[in-house]
């Protein structure tokens, strides 16, 4: 695991300028944004190929369009969980409201109750952002959509490699956050300078969000390179 080599991993390619740009444009388009996931499932196939091309370029977007399609899909599946936990915590918050004065016994189990599943939704958020990785990591290498279902060779990629990747997952996970702080901070600055600081806001975060992206493909595309993907095929009948 070279961690390092995410962070510079953009710079190798002679065009990358080009290519983050169309990614910023990219990145600002609602719906069309999802070729982002698909454009993230290319980087990792060629980093797990050892590509002679670092980046991948932006043509057949349209495939891109539906890998990140698909694969934003199979990110709302394994989400279903934290709906379950997410959508009693506001009848639940409201109910402890309206009981505070009158009965405070029930309010206090209303309230543990809400923190409870607070605190499930915030661990399942936490696991599912450890996971998902190695989701898009044996979707993108089988190019299958079942294969981002396939827990057992996800399962592995994550345990026979264990190490690496929550290397990787910290790597990503502090890089993100420090991005993004920087980001907010920088934002909150040029906003106090009307329409052109807006602008200026804007295309910062549209150009953070391709690099962030590279980050994460290239540090998850070794642990890809490392282990070989075995697709299973359901048995017939």
């Amino acid at each position: 695991m070279d961690v390092g080599k995410s962070f510079v991993y953009i710079f190798e390619d002679k065009k990358w300028f080009e290519k983050l740009l169309i990614g910023a444009v990219v990145a600002v388009i609602p719906v069309v944004n999802l070729a982002l996931g698909g454009y993230g499932n290319e980087i990792i196939r060629r980093v797990t190929g050892r590509s002679t091309e670092p980046l991948a370029d932006w043509g057949d977007f349209g495939q891109k369009f539906v890998e990140g399609l698909l694969i934003t899909v199979a990110g709302l599946v394994y989400g279903l969980p934290a709906l379950l936990f997410g959508l009693p915590l506001i009848p639940l918050i409201i109910a402890a409201a309206t009981q505070a004065e009158n009965q405070q016994g029930i309010a206090w189990l209303l309230g543990g109750a809400s923190l409870g599943l607070t605190c499930l939704l915030g661990l399942y958020g936490l696991l599912f952002s450890f996971v998902f990785p190695a989701v898009q990591v044996n979707y993108a290498r089988a190019r299958t959509f079942a294969a981002a279902f396939y827990l057992r060779q996800v399962f592995r990629l994550i345990g026979d490699n264990l190490g690496a990747y929550i290397l990787a997952w910290l790597a990503y996970f502090v890089f993100a956050l420090v991005a993004g702080a920087v980001l907010g901070f920088i934002s909150t600055i040029l906003g106090w300078i009307p329409c052109v600081g807006w602008i200026l806001a804007l295309a910062a975060t549209a150009l953070l969000t391709p690099l962030v992206l590279v980050v994460y493909a290239h540090l998850f595309g070794q642990l890809g390179e490392a282990t070989i993907a075995i697709v299973e095929v359901p048995p017939a009948g």
